[in-house]
């Protein structure tokens, strides 16, 4: 699978990342609101000049969709492009994975991780999560010349509402591109590159909602 994490680094993205009420003491503080009712949400990190962002969207699809959406490569097909090595790491439990990748983002020094990812989903309740973290003792060791990311963690959980017809989502992001990418532009950068993934989680959605009520697979 792959994720737009932020609006530097492309990442297809989980894992029993830090719950986000535990990372830091302070307030969520309401930053914006876009005119199809996107929230974004910003807090300071501890120690740190990154801040967390959270957003919260609800999305004309039931949520068995929104997570096929999650999961489906062509959600991120535009975003690929920056990616030159793309590895899935499965394991005995199915809901637990690791995906490394290498991205060669424009006008920066290339970049790698390894990422955790863990699904928690109550399907009878649909009920979706997807958590990843930074797993930095897995995948290949690093290599001269790239750029190894050590903050980049997150969830995304799926809600029904209306019984079901549609999806409140919850998206938590705290991620650092490290380097010499000023904290200002990473911040901004995780702020503005949310609404554009979440539309895009939002209009695959409707792909399979689509499928779904035409009786497709």
């Amino acid at each position: 699978m792959k994720m737009l994490l932020c609006g530097l680094i492309v990442v297809f993205c989980s894992a029993a990342a830090i719950p986000a009420e535990d990372r830091s003491p302070d307030e969520w503080k309401k930053i914006n609101q876009t005119k199809d009712g996107i929230v974004i949400y910003t807090r300071i990190v501890t120690d740190s000049p990154i801040r967390e962002v959270k957003s919260t969207y609800t999305i004309e699809s039931p949520p068995r969709n929104v997570w096929q959406a999650l999961l489906d490569k062509e959600t991120y097909r535009d975003s690929n492009k920056y990616v030159e090595v793309d590895t899935v790491y499965r394991t005995a439990n199915e809901n637990v994975w690791y995906n490394y990748q290498k991205v060669a983002p424009p006008l920066m020094k290339k970049r790698d991780y390894t990422l955790r990812y863990e699904s928690m989903n109550r399907p009878e309740k649909m009920q979706y999560k997807l958590v990843w973290a930074v797993a930095g003792d897995f995948g290949p060791p690093p290599e001269k010349g790239v750029l190894r990311l050590s903050v980049c963690d997150g969830w995304f959980t799926i809600e029904p509402r209306d019984g079901g017809k549609r999806s409140f989502i919850t998206y938590w992001l705290c991620f650092d591109p490290g380097g010499q990418v000023p904290p200002w532009a990473a911040n901004l950068a995780n702020r503005s590159s949310v609404p554009d993934f979440l539309r895009k989680i939002r209009d695959r959605s409707f792909f399979w909602r689509d499928q779904q009520n035409s009786g497709g697979k």
